[in-house]
């Protein structure tokens, strides 16, 4: 017996490759519009007592050294912009692979019946001896 695993109503794997990248391309443009905001706040780095590593976006209390940490910035508008296109790119690219690939499928499925309708008739007819 195959084991069947249950991958639930919501798999990532059951769903189409157009609506893979259309969650890719809203979870991009979410974060690149996030991004500018992040790298505008100051984070602080410090270690407790017990050596716990912490980052906050406020100082610690005085009795704990802490470290700026230096945030690197964000993307630019024309990178936000230049990164959907590319999104948009593959989408459009995948899209019409889906088709030829479609196409191609169909072309397939039509020759087979036509072979199969051939060798039909070339078969001879029970009750036809000549």
């Amino acid at each position: 017996m195959i084991p069947v695993i249950d991958r639930g109503p919501c798999s990532w794997l059951d769903r189409s490759v157009e609506t893979r990248t259309a969650i890719h391309s809203l979870l991009l443009s979410f974060l690149l519009a996030l991004a500018p905001g992040l790298a505008t706040a100051q984070v602080y780095r410090s270690v407790d007592e017990k050596g716990n590593v912490i980052y906050s976006d406020k100082p610690p209390p005085d009795a704990v050294e802490s470290t700026p940490v230096e945030i690197q910035p964000g993307p630019t508008e024309a990178q936000v912009q230049e990164a959907q296109e590319r999104v948009e790119a593959d989408r459009e690219r995948l899209e019409a692979q889906r088709a030829l690939r479609e196409a191609e499928e169909a072309r397939r499925r039509e020759e087979r019946a036509r072979r199969a309708e051939a060798a039909a008739a070339a078969q001879p007819q029970p009750g036809n001896s000549e």
